[in-house]
């Protein structure tokens, strides 16, 4: 018995007007046996890092446009633990007219987490300069795709960026994922069922550990909020930490009796807030229920 040949992994090409993507072909089966071995030995799985992010934006839908506007940078970790919230937020793009791209095989980590490692001066300084080099390499397969405009979804990926922005004038102002969706939201009609929802808008505490002068669009988020008819909005405050403090969060949202909480950040927080049974969402999954409610 002849042994079964695996089906193909690349996505064709679609053209949808002037919705053109680029093609899906990432590679990431070797053939070899003896090498496949090997990568399941020293990585504890048959695929790369390249391999598993690939799968994960291909099983969401994500496309790579080639008449875009921004690329898209989820994050190492995003593409993981917050694989639906890309999901709506891919979704939210592609309905709202916004023209995206990814870099199709390696996105490098923004390095956050070797800055908070930092003990003296002069690794705070060397840690930046690795930081510097390895935004590079993502700016760099931007500019092949003809790329100006950096979307981080990744907070801790935007708060590096933009101290690196700042600080060493890199082509690119980056830009968090939100604020993609400020101008376009103002002209549509979104509607819910009514709720009491409890914005949140994060303490960044964390982010500014590494960027002190961090400034993050609230007011913008909050509008986009109010855009949608039906739901009552109370303010939370900001001070207590969705991940250090999570039951100081959830109490204040208990305090103003709110159906969710309500965040611009993936990841940790909204990890803990399910596990003191609080519902949460994050501004773009509101904002992609609602259009999708108002259709």
């Amino acid at each position: 018995m002849k042994k079964p040949t695996a089906p193909d992994e690349s996505i064709a090409e679609k053209t949808t007007g002037s919705n053109e993507t680029y093609e899906w072909t990432f590679d990431f089966k070797s053939s070899d046996r003896i090498e496949l071995i090997d990568t399941i030995k020293e990585k504890k799985a048959s695929q790369s890092y390249e391999g598993m992010r690939f799968m994960a934006l291909r099983s969401i839908g994500a496309q790579m446009h080639k008449n875009h506007e921004y690329l898209i940078i989820t994050g190492c970790v995003r593409v993981f633990d917050s694989t639906q919230g890309l999901r709506k937020y891919f979704s939210l793009l592609e309905k709202l007219g916004i023209r995206y791209t990814l870099l199709p095989t390696t996105e490098h980590c923004s390095t956050l987490p070797s800055l908070h490692t930092a003990k003296t001066d002069e690794e705070w300084e060397q840690a930046w300069d690795a930081a510097r080099e390895v935004a590079q390499l993502n700016y760099d397969q931007g500019k092949t795709l003809g790329v100006k405009n950096l979307v981080f979804f990744c907070s801790d990926s935007y708060s590096v960026a933009k101290r690196l922005h700042d600080k060493y004038g890199l082509d690119s102002e980056p830009k968090f994922y939100l604020d993609i969706l400020v101008d376009k939201i103002k002209e549509t009609k979104l509607r819910l069922p009514f709720s009491r929802i409890g914005f949140y808008p994060g303490c960044w505490r964390e982010r500014r550990m590494v960027n002190q002068n961090l400034k993050v669009n609230v007011k913008g988020w909050l509008e986009m909020l109010q855009q949608i008819e039906g739901i009552e909005i109370v303010k939370l405050p900001a001070k207590a930490c969705c991940k250090e403090d999570t039951e100081a969060v959830v109490c204040s949202a208990q305090d103003e009796d709110v159906d969710c909480i309500v965040t611009p950040c993936h990841g940790v927080g909204q990890a803990k807030f399910l596990a003191l049974n609080t519902p949460s969402m994050t501004v773009s999954d509101i904002l992609f229920k609602a259009l999708e409610e108002t259709a």
